[in-house]
């Protein structure tokens, strides 16, 4: 997010979307891939835990906090530029997001988009992917994961339970 605002300056017409995703969720997709779709320290284990899961996710969670806190100044310096959605929220309505997507944009859905999100729900395909890691992490994997990055789910205004915040 740091090299959005020199470019939201210079292109005025620029818009920017800023997708985020759940810290459980990413660790798990990212720890099943080689060393390579990993974070650069969580192959050596014990600097912030001594489950490499966790370290993932709160590797994650560092970096996108601060890219959330990069947003949120941005939004103030660019009114209706910046919109910024959960990956977890497209997932369970992705009509409804990419309409969101191309209100951004100034923009009608083409057709064809439209007509393959309504056939990808129809069919059920963004159902249970968003709550995979459920499955994957142990209760306390999933508490420390929550205390590391408790910041980020406060910062989205989402409990980690994925209920929002009053």
């Amino acid at each position: 997010m740091d090299s959005m605002g020199p470019l939201l300056h210079a292109l005025p017409t620029l818009r920017v979307i800023h997708l985020v995703r759940d810290p459980r969720a990413v660790a798990v997709s990212r720890w099943r891939f080689s060393a390579s779709g990993r974070g650069e320290y969580t192959e050596r284990v014990g600097r912030i835990s001594r489950n490499r899961v966790v370290a993932e996710a709160s590797l994650y969670c560092h970096h996108v906090t601060a890219d959330i806190r990069s947003r949120l100044e941005l939004e103030r310096e660019f009114p209706g530029r910046i919109m910024w959605m959960t990956y977890e929220d497209v997932m369970a309505n992705p009509e409804q997001k990419f309409r969101h997507i191309y209100e951004l944009l100034d923009e009608p859905v083409p057709t064809e988009t439209l007509k393959k999100m309504q056939r990808m729900a129809a069919e059920g395909q963004t159902r249970n992917v968003t709550t995979k890691w459920q499955k994957v992490l142990t209760p306390t994997d999933e508490r420390e994961i929550l205390y590391h990055c408790s910041e980020f789910f406060q910062l989205i205004g989402v409990s980690s339970e994925g209920s929002p915040l009053t």
